[in-house]
């Protein structure tokens, strides 16, 4: 089994990491971040490119969230960043990330 690295682990990042193995990849997630969920994760830290604190998301929900993992029904349309980022991180979680 060959090994590779996926570097982030935001939307695109934990995407790969479920969807190598199934072509025969060992894979290993770096990320610069506590937690998984890319820029959707609120840090005060000046070194960290996150959103705004009261950022709201201008892409619905239906077209953020997996086609294998829907986002929870009571999200409403346009989020806050902090239900995406939740859901990236249960996204993470349920596929054993």
């Amino acid at each position: 089994m060959k090994n590779v690295c996926v570097i982030g682990a935001g939307p695109s990042g934990i995407t790969a990491a479920k969807n190598l193995p199934d072509e025969g990849l060992q894979v290993t997630v770096y990320d610069y971040g506590k937690e998984v969920g890319g820029n959707r994760v609120f840090s005060e830290d000046e070194s960290h490119s996150s959103v705004f604190e009261t950022t709201h998301i201008i892409s619905s929900k239906t077209l953020l969230q997996y086609a294998d993992f829907p986002m929870p029904a009571d999200y409403p349309d346009y989020p806050s960043h902090k239900q995406p980022a939740a859901y990236f991180q249960s996204y993470a979680h349920y596929f054993g990330l």
